[in-house]
């Protein structure tokens, strides 16, 4: 049980760091998942305005919450299985 909540937590900072450059909003009350399904959930969140500039795409963002982002990786299928992505509640 410790080893799985020692994971969980560090699954969380590594989330909450990386995505964190990229959205605002993103803390533990956002975050939903499930360590072992592969089943990310974050929800409620904005896309910082200069995301875009950073990732070198010409296009400027006029709404940027986002009220679902579900993100669904394949941990036993990681090399033969897609990384799929579902976007909800855009405004």
């Amino acid at each position: 049980w410790i080893w799985q909540k020692s994971n969980r937590l560090n699954l969380e900072k590594y989330i909450i760091n990386n995505f964190g450059q990229f959205i605002s909003g993103l803390d533990k009350n956002s975050l939903h998942f499930g360590v072992w399904n592969g089943n990310i959930i974050i929800e409620n969140v904005n896309l910082k305005p200069d995301v875009l500039e950073m990732l070198e795409i010409p296009v400027n963002l006029r709404f940027s919450t986002i009220g679902k982002l579900q993100i669904q990786v394949p941990w036993s299928k990681l090399s033969s299985a897609p990384v799929e992505i579902l976007l909800e509640k855009i405004e």
